[in-house]
């Protein structure tokens, strides 16, 4: 694993606001948004996306003067080649990405007990839209499962449905399952580990 310090990465954003006019503006402003993700992914910040991350750190994105707007800017580079951005914009974008990065480099790890904690209120707590739509599922499913058992075709549908739960939780492919899961891992977390940055202040 890679460690960096954020000051040597700050260094390339502030050189690069002191080049070229429209590329170093540019590019600085995006070089801030991958500091940004890199920390939030140092740290351990579940999502997909750095809205996601920035939720689980504790980050209000309503908050149209905030780290939104940063995000909203760089959005707009990424998308329109002429969009206009003034030294004083591009500076007080930057300067709002150092502020997030900062607070969030002195917070904690997002460790497993958060983890465990957060996927309980996305996925499974009574208030989760997740819960319910997976609740509805299974309920139709049973549904669906109720109405074939009283006709031939369902029967037998249901018969080839034991048949396959046999064979995957026979103790051979529940072996071979449990081998490949863990070599897998294994595999992503030594890759991941190889490439992860960790950022440091």
């Amino acid at each position: 694993m890679k460690k960096v310090r954020l000051s040597e990465l700050w260094a390339d954003v502030d050189a690069a606001l002191q080049g070229d006019r429209a590329a170093g503006i540019k590019f600085g402003i995006i070089e801030s948004h991958k500091i940004l993700e890199n920390t939030l992914s140092s740290l351990g910040y579940p999502g997909r996306n750095i809205e996601k991350k920035l939720y689980w750190a504790g980050y209000s994105l309503e908050d149209e003067s905030g780290i939104k707007s940063a995000l909203d800017k760089r959005e707009e580079i990424l998308r329109n080649f002429d969009f206009p951005l003034s030294d004083l914009e591009a500076a007080d974008i930057v300067a709002q990405y150092k502020k997030v990065v900062h607070e969030i480099a002195q917070k904690e790890s997002f460790g497993w007990k958060k983890k465990i904690a957060a996927f309980y209120k996305v996925y499974i707590s009574p208030k989760s839209v997740y819960a319910w739509r997976n609740l509805a599922i299974v309920f139709s499913l049973f549904l669906i499962i109720k109405v074939l058992k009283y006709t031939a075709i369902g029967n037998a549908f249901a018969d080839f449905l034991v048949s396959v739960a046999d064979l995957a939780l026979s103790w051979v492919t529940v072996a071979v399952v449990i081998g490949l899961s863990v070599i897998i891992l294994v595999a992503t977390n030594y890759r991941e580990n190889k490439t992860k940055i960790k950022i440091k202040e």
